[in-house]
């Protein structure tokens, strides 16, 4: 019982320095009033780590600004909280926090920090998670990280988790380039409670280029829950070049559930280049998509397959269709580089050399 009413009294101690701490507070002071109402208050924060730190962040001109200005809060890094006016956002100590609600009238983070944080001053890591859900999942989280290349951790999964129906562009280059970071959080990207028909774009360049990430949490892009025909680009260079990571989760890409032809892109360059993959993962593809010899790509830049797993040199796993190995089904009219240079697929001799 002592334990308990310890921490409750350090939550409200948390709460009362908080309401107390002023503009010119010691920055020591205020750090550690921080430190409190971080443990306190739910919000999304950014701490520099190394470097020169920025007297300023910018909000991307895409970004509409949040709806209701006087929701949304923001910290400069003296513990003091401020009501939105304004994109250039002044940062006064070692972090910038944000709690409240930044949706914009559409209910979305579209473009919220994209380039915010890019800059070869400092490096950052990200923790906390923005405090709203997005009220609409298409283009819920379209490029909020995309180019921040300062940002070196990701301690939290910033984004409330989707579920319902998938949008369109819901997570087109949300981390797009984020070339520093080295590992994932639970949580992140866990779509595995989306249900119902996929939507176009809906991971389009999710995490193009991020080189660094050794992992992939569980539940990241698990699509096993959708149903529907599938969608143009849904997958469009998901993954490409995420040559880090090792072993790919439960429902990773899954479409065993759709129905109907492929559609444009729909798995092209989806893991080009994940040279890292030692797991068998084997990806799921129902055989009611109607895959034939002439509908799955013109070249390796362009269909349904293009280049898809190419270039997964260590991977040992492979992609059926139905119950069967889709590369030993048919030969495509033209030679589509599906996985060309996966020399570790079971059988890779034997398919016909327009899928390599």
């Amino acid at each position: 019982m002592k334990r308990l009413a310890a921490i409750v009294a350090m939550l409200a101690l948390a709460g009362l320095c908080v309401a107390w701490v002023q503009p010119g507070t010691p920055l020591h002071v205020a750090g550690w009033l921080a430190v409190l109402d971080a443990a306190a208050v739910p919000q999304f924060r950014v701490t520099f780590l190394t470097g020169t730190f920025p007297t300023n962040i910018v909000l991307h001109a895409d970004y509409a600004g949040p709806a209701t200005a006087a929701n949304a809060l923001y910290d400069s890094g003296d513990g003091v909280w401020h009501e939105y006016t304004s994109k250039t956002i002044p940062v006064t100590g070692d972090y910038v926090a944000f709690r409240g609600d930044w949706r914009t009238a559409a209910g979305t983070y579209y473009s919220m920090f994209r380039s915010t944080f890019q800059s070869t001053n400092y490096t950052a890591r990200m923790s906390g998670m923005l405090t709203e859900k997005p009220s609409a999942n298409a283009s819920a989280y379209w490029r909020l990280f995309a180019d921040c290349t300062a940002i070196t951790e990701i301690q939290d999964n910033p984004m409330p988790l989707l579920t319902g129906a998938p949008g369109a562009s819901m997570f087109q280059a949300a981390c797009y380039n984020m070339t520093k970071v080295t590992s994932l959080p639970d949580g992140f990207l866990d779509t595995s409670g989306l249900t119902g028909a996929p939507g176009a774009d809906m991971f389009r360049a999710a995490c193009y280029g991020m080189s660094g990430v050794t992992n992939l949490p569980t539940g990241f892009m698990d699509t096993s829950g959708l149903t529907g025909a599938p969608a143009a680009n849904m997958f469009y260079l998901a993954c490409y070049n995420m040559n880090k990571v090792t072993s790919l989760p439960d429902g990773f890409l899954d479409t065993s559930g759709l129905t109907g032809a492929p559609t444009e892109y729909m798995f092209a360059w989806a893991c080009y280049g994940m040279t890292g993959v030692t797991n068998a993962y084997v990806f799921n593809i129902s055989s009611n998509v109607t895959f034939t010899a002439a509908n799955v790509g013109t070249s390796g830049d362009a269909g349904p397959l293009a280049s898809s797993w190419r270039g997964m040199t260590k991977w040992p796993g492979t992609v059926m269709w139905g119950t069967n190995v889709l590369f030993s089904q048919f030969a495509p009219s033209n030679r589509i580089y599906t996985v060309y240079g996966s020399t570790n697929v079971p059988g890779y001799a034997g398919f016909d050399g327009n899928w390599k």
